[in-house]
């Protein structure tokens, strides 16, 4: 009976209770801003970027996103969030010797505004053929620009950035031994949400293998199990552990402890509601002159969360496992294997079997 309940839960979104009908007739539909919306883009492009055409592109990524998911799935937030990984991908990452072998980087001029709408936009599409549209539509207003000389290279414009970057990110990386380096793992790594084993063992500030990385701090790891038992002062306590660890950081050996809210999507089923708290977590403290919360928090869940909280943080949604991207996992665990002759047809058949297998199952995940 408790796992049945916690089934019906699981699939929502909201847990409220119904509104009592003597104020129906006081609520309204406010919607959300149109054209006043591309006037305040339009306003933080040009004064934070000047860029000719990025406003375009968050206006049509803004758009796109209501299409597909809803009307309020996207706000301001995820503009100015856009906006500041822009500046970080254009300013910040050539600072440093982050190309590894004195490769040449590929569409430097266009490479920051790639990423920045991957991370913000890209990667919450749950559905491939939803991030094949998306990349059509993008690429459609970069070539308006003739920013790309070449035609053949623009329709895997955002798939040869995004692969050359996750690429460059994975291979400075020690992986445990039958690590599969597929497409979900490098996604997950670049955007830090999953994969936290290899994280840590990396990033750790000067004792880090790699020199890019030593000119990072050091991470810290701080995780919380998110349950139907979860509280807010659970959480709560969590956090102040972690900024606590993070008055230890100094200039000469610079530290960053980061909450790990491991299955935070079980905590919707607690009935102490716990992750009201995460509202003003996620949010500068009131009073501070810094526009960023005082603790970096990574959340991982099966199940996505509302709105409100989903629209303080990047939100990453891998699509369902097809084909091609099995045989790939295959592949890359095969290592140097793979060079036997007609592999690659049979790990085709295994995929394909294994997704015959799944789907016809009498009994849903029963191995």
């Amino acid at each position: 009976l408790s796992a049945k309940l916690y089934e019906e839960k699981s699939k929502l979104v909201y847990q409220v209770h119904p509104m009592p009908d003597q104020i129906l007739d006081y609520v309204w539909d406010y919607g959300h801003l149109k054209a006043d919306e591309r006037n305040y883009i339009e306003i933080m492009v040009k004064t934070q970027l000047n860029h000719p055409f990025f406003a375009e592109l968050l206006c049509a990524s803004q758009a796109f996103i209501r299409k597909v998911e809803e009307p309020f799935s996207v706000s301001l937030r995820d503009v100015k969030r856009a906006i500041k990984l822009f500046k970080f991908f254009k300013d910040k990452l050539n600072q440093f010797n982050y190309v590894q072998n004195n490769s040449k980087i590929i569409y430097p001029e266009i490479r920051p505004l790639v990423l920045a709408l991957s991370l913000c936009y890209l990667f919450r599409l749950h559905d491939q053929s939803q991030r094949k549209e998306y990349r059509k539509e993008m690429i459609g207003i970069i070539e308006k620009y003739q920013i790309i000389d070449e035609p053949r290279n623009r329709k895997d414009l955002f798939e040869r950035i995004i692969s050359d970057e996750q690429n460059n990110y994975i291979e400075r990386m020690r992986c445990p031994e039958g690590t599969a380096k597929n497409e979900a793992l490098l996604e997950n790594i670049f955007v830090m949400i999953v994969s936290v084993r290899i994280i840590s063992m990396n990033l750790r500030g000067a004792d880090s293998n790699d020199s890019y990385f030593r000119t990072l701090p050091q991470v810290y790891m701080i995780p919380y199990q998110g349950s139907s038992s979860s509280t807010s002062e659970g959480i709560t306590k969590v956090f102040q552990t972690a900024q606590n660890y993070q008055q230890t950081s100094s200039k000469e050996n610079p530290v960053t402890a980061v909450v790990l809210l491991d299955e935070v999507g079980l905590a919707e089923t607690s009935p102490y509601n716990p992750l009201k708290v995460l509202h003003a977590l996620l949010e500068p403290p009131l009073g501070s002159q810094s526009s960023e919360p005082v603790v970096p928090v990574i959340g991982i869940s099966n199940w996505r969360l509302d709105n409100s909280k989903s629209s303080r943080a990047l939100l990453v949604q891998r699509p369902l496992f097809a084909e091609n991207d099995l045989a790939d996992t295959a592949r890359r665990l095969l290592g140097d294997i793979k060079e036997i002759y007609n592999i690659d047809e049979f790990l085709k058949k295994l995929a394909k079997s294994y997704l015959e297998y799944i789907k016809n199952q009498k009994y849903p995940n029963f191995h």
